[in-house]
């Protein structure tokens, strides 16, 4: 027996080791710290970045666009993962007051439309092939982009990321006034339908009578929609407004013929908003009487609560294949 005495001990060093080495990784695995082995210590917060994230007041939200796959080069496919994890530890920093989205932008994608259009450009490869690294920073209606990060800002990164979260998330100056409308500049979202499936939405500014003719901001709203397939009309069913929900459709209806017969003309979709207010069935059933003798669905929401809004996305979702994409506009 104690020939083998020494083999039994080996054996047994061997799997304490391997024990150790097992619940090392699992507890590096689940820390939310990590070690800055930079030259510099480039991904190692300053405490200026901590004052500035510690004092969002809102929350704030970076997107983060990066291309993925075999064709990216991997000292690219490198330097883009030390830019997410310095995202993160921006988000770990804000006190839950910075919510990251990642965004992989593959050609003649969803993803690819809403980068362009949050002012991301993209990076020419070698190969000829584009690629995309870059970060959108938005607060209701503030935007800031990084249109494109590249390897040799990257001891700016940091400055680069604060500067634009301070930008959109300072204290917000609101406009008061009784507006028909909740935001003064186009917001720009991506919807996910399921695994297959997703569409950019945008949020246009509700439009005034003479908007075709340039009244307001009439003009650039309307560019807004001539990439749009489908047209989504939100009416406010709230009596306490003293309007016609039904009238405010004819209002926006009549400025997008006069701005393009062509914009007018394309599919829609009603949404009757604030079904949860008290008196507001008789509305209700006016604008889905008119919906039904124009040929348009009408999706009742209530948009404080949520109710509805799964509805409303099932209907977008079966509308959108069917809707022709606009001339320019990829298929």
């Amino acid at each position: 027996m104690k020939k083998y005495e020494h083999l039994i001990y080996s054996a047994v060093g061997l799997v304490a080791l391997v024990l150790l080495l097992i619940a090392f990784n699992y507890l590096a695995s689940t820390a939310s710290a990590r070690v800055d082995l930079t030259e510099g210590n480039l991904y190692t917060l300053s405490e200026g970045t901590k004052k500035i994230l510690r004092a969002l007041e809102s929350p704030v939200t970076v997107k983060l666009y990066v291309s993925q796959g075999e064709t990216v080069p991997v000292q690219l496919r490198s330097f883009a993962q030390r830019v997410e994890d310095l995202v993160r530890e921006f988000q770990a920093a804000s006190n839950g007051n910075l919510r990251v989205q990642r965004y992989n932008p593959k050609p003649d994608s969803d993803e690819e439309d809403a980068a362009q259009l949050d002012g991301i450009e993209p990076q020419q490869l070698v190969s000829g092939e584009q690629f995309y690294l870059g970060v959108a920073v938005s607060q209701l209606e503030r935007k800031q982009a990084i249109a494109a990060i590249t390897p040799q800002r990257e001891r700016l990164l940091e400055y680069d990321l604060v500067r634009a979260i301070a930008r959109v998330g300072s204290a917000a100056r609101p406009k008061i006034a009784d507006y028909p409308f909740t935001t003064l500049v186009p917001t720009l979202g991506l919807v996910r339908l399921d695994e297959e499936r997703t569409f950019v939405i945008a949020d246009v500014p509700g439009l005034i009578p003479g908007a075709a003719e340039g009244k307001g901001l009439g003009l650039r709203f309307l560019r807004h929609l001539e990439r749009t397939r489908l047209l989504v009309h939100l009416l406010d069913l709230d009596p306490a407004t003293g309007r016609d929900p039904v009238d405010d459709w004819r209002t926006i209806q009549a400025e997008l013929e006069t701005y393009s017969p062509e914009l007018a003309a394309r599919p829609q979709l009603i949404v009757a908003n604030k079904t949860d207010l008290p008196d507001t069935a008789e509305r209700l059933a006016r604008v889905a009487e008119f919906g039904r003798r124009r040929g348009l669905p009408v999706v009742p929401v209530a948009a404080r609560t949520g109710q509805g809004l799964a509805a409303l996305r099932d209907a977008i979702g079966t509308a959108l294949p069917v809707a022709a994409p606009p001339a320019g506009a990829p298929a």
